[in-house]
């Protein structure tokens, strides 16, 4: 059994450059912050505004927050570092970041060398109670979370238990369940591709506008479905752990369950928001 996530913390402020998802130039910058959690920072006013879910809005692609004229896009895939361990941060830079991976930050950050381990772990809470989001039409889309009864041999981080469920018409249908213990395995999977138009926008964009990204998404007519389906999956699951990062600014939760049905942002946000927790 896990004793919990050890706590990583910065020493001095890193910067991270690279090309957003448009293909503009972009960085995000972290820093330390005095205090437990996770903040937007602003530098005209120097104000930390806690990053949780209830500081944070939903696009159809997207999780962001805004602090001022302070403004941070692609939460889902920035937030899964607190799984990491990394706390006592603050961020700020370009409205989007870097189109990078989680694990991808996760690496530059680590060979910053300001990247320091603590002796102490993040501290978890239960979830009390249930929360829904439900959606119902051509496609039923739902997220739902649950308290899990923990055991002397399952608790705490170890007793987080995902299951997603997909299904993309054309590529096929997918039921796959997540623990924290395989988080590390799903950290590096980039975007999902679809619909398939989108290939042929993005390839055009490519050769008009040299947009750098093409290798960079998962595309359904690379590979067979299964593969395709089960990377999409893994990267459906990071989104649900960056969301449920946010219920709490300064804590992780532990002892749940989450269930998702073709759900996406929206429904991911709207249940971490409806949500008790102690």
């Amino acid at each position: 059994m896990k004793m919990g996530i050890r706590r990583y913390v910065l020493t001095k402020p890193f910067k991270i450059e690279g090309k957003n998802v448009w293909g503009f130039n972009s960085h995000i910058i972290f820093s330390p912050s005095s205090d437990f959690g996770w903040y937007l920072y602003n530098p005209k006013d120097q104000s930390e505004m806690p990053l949780n879910c209830q500081n944070m809005h939903h696009s159809k692609n997207n999780l962001f927050a805004k602090n001022g004229d302070s403004k941070m896009h692609v939460l889902e895939h920035i937030l899964p570092l607190r799984w990491m361990g990394l706390d006592m941060v603050h961020i700020h830079g370009s409205p989007w970041p870097p189109y990078l991976t989680t694990q991808e930050m996760w690496d530059k950050l680590f060979k910053s060398g300001f990247l320091c381990e603590t002796d102490d772990f993040i501290q978890n809470f239960k979830i009390e109670g249930t929360s829904n989001s439900l959606k119902r039409g051509s496609v039923v889309r739902q997220a739902s979370i649950a308290p899990r009864e923990s055991s002397r041999f399952r608790c705490g981080f170890d007793n987080i238990y995902i299951n997603v469920h997909i299904n993309y018409k054309g590529v096929g249908k997918l039921d796959k369940f997540y623990t924290l213990s395989n988080f590390e395995n799903i950290t590096g999977i980039y975007s999902q591709g679809f619909p398939k138009y989108r290939f042929i926008v993005c390839k055009l964009f490519e050769v008009l506008f040299k947009w750098p990204h093409l290798n960079r998404v998962v595309w359904a007519r690379k590979r067979p479905n299964i593969q395709t389906l089960i990377l999409w999956s893994n990267h459906r699951a990071l989104d649900i752990f960056g969301c449920l990062a946010a219920i709490d600014h300064k804590k992780l939760p532990s002892d749940f369950q989450y269930f998702s049905h073709c759900g996406g942002h929206k429904h991911d946000l709207i249940a971490t928001k409806k949500l008790k927790h102690v």
